[in-house]
């Protein structure tokens, strides 16, 4: 790394801090898309920024301390959310949150320093903060840079584009598989499907579907109360829990996505917790959370031996001839149903509660049927699985992206040897 130099930020970028109009000056602020476009950390989400939410007119503009940024100028959000960086596809304008770089061409790559900046910036946070203080211009200038030679940085800008672009292609399958589950829940605990593993038509067969307080539902399901299908809910115990030893205990940051998780778990070994041993296929409810969270619900697989629940977990337990626990799940997680159980939360000081006997209250619609229900969960348990197979490349492919900025921004793999290869 001896052609490696070690320089201040300040040397080779001027440092320009946007600023805002002021709130109650409506003149001051466009309308829609029409003004000049504004940046706040908010929409500093993607290398490339072209769109704001919010505008600001010439008005806006000339009474404030909010500076033109040029297309290419590279930008970086320096209070609150440290080291967010992206690069202008347009002229716009910034708050003072927001420093935009302009680098002395000969000496810095803009691709390359949108890459290298974050940590810059992430470990001078600490460090300016054991001192007591915060960021600002001249921090921002007094910032140490490893700065390779302009070929290098480069190349390294370019690799690491590479395995950024997979990223994104890998984030948007991810999306969009998402958003394909999204319609096929709403189709399958609406419409359900036939013997012949068919979505029903409400417009092609009508008379294959009736009215209930629900809306249509299939001939062969059942609108009810939940009550009417899970006769039994079982509070958690409430009694102290350790880091161990003792049963794991599990509780209501265990539960999300639809399922029971393993993480942070507590232990017990009050008798309580004995009595209350989960088994395969237990549906746990969170009773108490925050309003976004409350009402999660999900199942328990089994994952270990032996584990119990705790009093913010309600373990429901349908009635095994009308309902199965997978599809119950798949009930309590629709976000239809979120919505109806959520209007039965009272609040409490800092959370919500929903007790079960107003969770059984809710209506829910269902197949008669036991095999429709099987067939329903196992499409959905199919199309999980695709969306976890593309997580688990995202994943690796994030994993990859941040050893590749480890090795090649700190200098410790060199690719000085393929420059030598394209000479």
């Amino acid at each position: 790394m001896s052609d490696w130099r070690s320089v201040h930020l300040g040397e080779i970028a001027r440092i320009e801090i946007g600023g805002t109009p002021a709130r109650d000056q409506p003149r001051f602020w466009a309308h829609s898309q029409e003004g000049h476009a504004w940046a706040s950390i908010a929409d500093l989400t993607r290398k490339w920024i072209s769109t704001t939410s919010e505008t600001i007119t010439d008005a806006g503009v000339r009474h404030s301390n909010t500076k033109p940024i040029p297309p290419g100028t590279l930008m970086m959000s320096f209070k609150l959310t440290i080291g967010r960086c992206a690069i202008a596809a347009r002229l716009l304008y910034s708050n003072e949150a927001i420093a935009s770089f302009f680098l002395d061409r000969a000496s810095a790559d803009t691709h390359w320093l949108y890459y290298a900046l974050p940590p810059i910036a992430s470990r001078a946070v600490i460090d300016v903060a054991i001192k007591g203080g915060t960021l600002n211009m001249s921090s921002l200038r007094r910032l140490r840079v490893a700065l390779p030679p302009l070929a290098e940085q480069n190349l390294i800008a370019q690799i690491l584009d590479t395995i950024d672009s997979a990223v994104s292609r890998s984030e948007q399958i991810v999306a969009k598989l998402k958003l394909v589950k999204q319609g096929l829940v709403h189709d399958l605990l609406t419409r359900g499907i036939d013997d012949n593993g068919e979505l029903r038509d409400p417009d092609r067969h009508p008379e294959q579907f009736q009215d209930s307080p629900l809306g249509r539902i299939p001939k062969t399901w059942v609108a009810t109360q939940l009550g009417g299908v899970v006769p039994r809910a079982t509070y958690g115990g409430s009694e102290a829990l350790t880091a161990g030893p003792g049963i794991p205990v599990l509780r209501m940051n265990n539960i999300r996505d639809g399922e029971a998780h393993l993480e942070d778990l507590k232990y017990s070994d009050h008798p309580c917790y004995r009595g209350l041993l989960l088994r395969d296929g237990d549906v746990l409810f969170n009773r108490t959370n925050s309003i976004e969270h409350v009402g999660r619900t999900g199942i328990w697989r089994g994952q270990i031996a032996t584990a119990s629940f705790a009093s913010y977990l309600v373990k429901l337990d349908p009635d095994p001839a009308r309902l199965r626990c997978e599809f119950l799940n798949r009930l309590l997680n629709w976000d239809i149903i979120q919505l109806q159980i959520r209007r039965y939360a009272t609040p409490g000081v800092h959370q919500v509660n929903i007790n079960p006997t107003n969770l059984r209250r809710t209506l829910v619609a269902l197949p008669t049927s036991l095999e429709e229900q099987d067939r329903i969960t196992q499409l959905l348990a199919a199309e999980d699985g695709r969306i976890r197979a593309e997580v688990t490349v995202l994943e690796k492919l994030r994993l990859l992206k941040q050893a590749l900025m480890d090795d090649l921004l700190t200098g410790r793999v060199r690719v000085t040897p393929l420059l030598e290869g394209n000479a």
